[in-house]
């Protein structure tokens, strides 16, 4: 099995100002998170300046919906700030935007039609910017459990399937982490480690996920790309550790 590798830019010190250079690694991936680059203003206006502004790569860009787009709830702004994220991915010759399920408003079945008739829309819509959604699971709101990504499969949305947060669910829940491995169409695996308490982001093996498992998993659902979605490390070593880990893998 080949993949991918790549990194969030939360750990790239050019866009956060923390974790490595991007002149000391080799991705073929970066995962760039709209939630921390400030690209989309809230009402979905694209601040240009900012956008022109981020530093070259010479890596496949992936981009992460910002954190005001919440599909549980049916709103006009929603589809107006994804159909700029998609605006900012074709700019940067994106393929890929990943997006929560969204919070769950009064009702969990109400909630899920929102998200359902919002992604029947946004797919259309992501046609015309020959980008793809993919969904990322969660461990609160809409989708937690495996079971609830099926009815998007017929709509041509595959996974991104993270690690950590299926993780956590399954020790919230009760749920064996075999089971969350069962939808498939997971095109992207992204990759930290945590206590089993709250959502960490740690480099892989300082959590109690630890490295031969996050292997196990990733080997089982078996990607096209792996991400290492870092955000809490005490130094640059533990980024390049991790990113190490994924070489073996590697396309």
């Amino acid at each position: 099995m080949k993949v991918k590798i790549g990194i969030s830019s939360s750990a790239i010190t050019e866009f956060s100002g923390a974790g490595v250079p991007l002149d000391d690694i080799k991705v073929d991936v970066i995962e760039l998170d709209l939630r921390e680059v400030g690209i989309i203003g809230r009402e979905g206006e694209i601040r240009k300046s900012l956008l022109e502004s981020l530093p070259e790569v010479n890596a496949e860009i992936i981009l992460h919906a910002p954190n005001q787009v919440n599909l549980g709830v049916y709103s006009r702004a929603n589809i107006l700030i994804m159909r700029s994220t998609f605006k900012v991915a074709s700019y940067l010759d994106s393929n890929y935007v990943i997006v929560h399920g969204g919070k769950i408003k009064i009702s969990y079945h109400k909630s899920f039609v929102n998200l359902k008739a919002q992604l029947e829309e946004l797919v259309k819509l992501s046609r015309d910017y020959s980008v793809n959604i993919l969904l990322e699971n969660f461990i609160s709101g809409l989708l937690i459990f495996p079971h609830e990504f099926l009815p998007f499969l017929e709509l041509g949305i595959n996974q991104c399937f993270d690690i950590g947060h299926a993780f956590l669910s399954s020790r919230f829940y009760g749920l064996p982490m075999k089971e969350f491995l069962k939808v498939g169409n997971v095109e992207l695996l992204e990759i930290h480690d945590n206590m089993g308490i709250g959502d960490d982001h740690l480099p892989p093996g300082n959590g109690i996920i630890g490295e031969s498992y996050i292997m196990k998993v990733l080997r089982e659902v078996s990607p096209r790309m792996a991400v290492l979605e870092v955000k809490k490390f005490s130094n640059e070593e533990e980024v390049i550790r991790g990113l190490n880990l994924l070489e073996g893998v590697r396309r």
